[in-house]
């Protein structure tokens, strides 16, 4: 529990982190690793009962994790070692905050809900999704895999960007995508399956968004001491496949999971806990990594022209939930974001 991966635990007591889909996965492995470096970390979900039994599941292991150490600790206390003292926070400090990312309302009210209580924020990781449910509309009218997992995530961002900004420099915006984004297109014809719809390449395009988000939010950005980044974690062994509702896919995802193909959660959760805490990362921004490496992502996710396209579109999707202050922030101006559909040339 440490640096068996690719990060090395290092002093968080003085950060807030906020972690979307937190209850299951690689988004339970990093809120707890970066709460047992000693940041306060939310965990922003749906259920307060699954969140409630998370954070008892998180804190019994981190005290066997503590006893386990202890002895190890005592076994060597005459040896002569070269050590460095690594935080251990006497209790982790989690919180749920209710999260619903299938709704826009319930995306602003989860900000309003943490800005009344004060807190800053340091990190936000956008791990929460969703992968391959069959067509469905959200109660906002967009398609569901747009909405859980680029869209609400676009707004979130947006609206706790004036506290990011106060806790700068060093603040930073992380996606957990996939590879699956070099499936992707942008097709703003069919960007709701107004014409057709296909899991797998909806799927793609939800995450090709990510990056190309990242991107636009990395020139705007630009001076701010605010980072944006994106990952590939790996084929990851979740519980992902519990949406999946084609006895196909089931099948397939249950033969990568016997025949070994899948990666384990921890270290499915290792570049978004890198990401996170590393302070060499401090002014790294506009960067895609896979695996804990960086690496170059889909030339359409890279297209300057395509990426203003899809920010454009985005604003115009929530422009009911963007006050002056928030478009403000990132140099926009109200009667440049119409109704969507409303502009002919996009």
């Amino acid at each position: 529990m440490g640096n068996k991966y690719c990060y090395q635990r290092v002093d968080m007591s003085a950060k807030t982190v906020i972690v979307t889909g937190a209850t299951a996965g690689i988004g339970y492995v990093t809120a707890k690793h970066i709460s047992m470096m000693g940041a306060k970390v939310i965990l922003a979900c749906r259920s307060e009962d699954k969140a409630t039994q998370a954070i008892d599941n998180m804190r019994a292991e981190y005290s066997q994790w503590v006893q386990k150490r202890q002895k190890a600790k005592s076994k060597t206390k005459n040896k002569k070692r070269d050590t460095v003292e690594e935080p251990q926070p006497d209790e982790l400090n989690l919180e749920f905050m209710k999260l619903d990312l299938t709704s826009l309302k319930s995306t602003t009210d989860f900000v309003h809900n943490y800005k009344s209580r004060g807190y800053s924020l340091n990190v936000l990781v956008c791990n929460a999704g969703i992968a391959l449910p069959p067509k469905e509309l959200t109660e906002d009218g967009f398609e569901k895999q747009f909405q859980v997992n680029y869209l609400s995530h676009f707004l979130l961002t947006l609206q706790l960007l004036p506290l990011l900004k106060s806790s700068s420099p060093g603040s930073r915006i992380i996606n957990v995508s996939s590879v699956g984004h070099a499936r992707g297109e942008l097709n703003l014809e069919n960007i709701q399956a107004q014409l057709s719809y296909s899991r797998i390449p909806f799927y793609g395009n939800s995450k090709l968004y990510q990056i190309m988000s990242m991107f636009s939010f990395q020139r705007r950005l630009e001076g701010s001491g605010v980072n944006v980044t994106s990952l590939h974690p790996g084929v990851v062994n979740t519980e992902i496949d519990k949406t999946y509702q084609d006895y196909w896919m089931k099948n397939v995802w249950g033969f990568f999971r016997r025949t070994g193909m899948l990666i384990d959660v921890e270290k499915g959760a290792a570049t978004s806990i890198d990401l996170a805490v590393n302070p060499e990362y401090n002014d790294v921004t506009g960067v895609y990594f896979s695996e804990c490496k960086r690496t170059t992502p889909s030339s359409l996710s890279r297209n300057v022209e395509k990426q203003e396209i899809l920010w454009k579109y985005s604003l115009e999707c929530l422009k009911d939930y963007l006050d002056d202050n928030i478009l403000e922030q990132i140099g926009e101006d109200r009667k440049e974001v119409k109704d969507v559909g409303e502009n002919d040339n996009i």
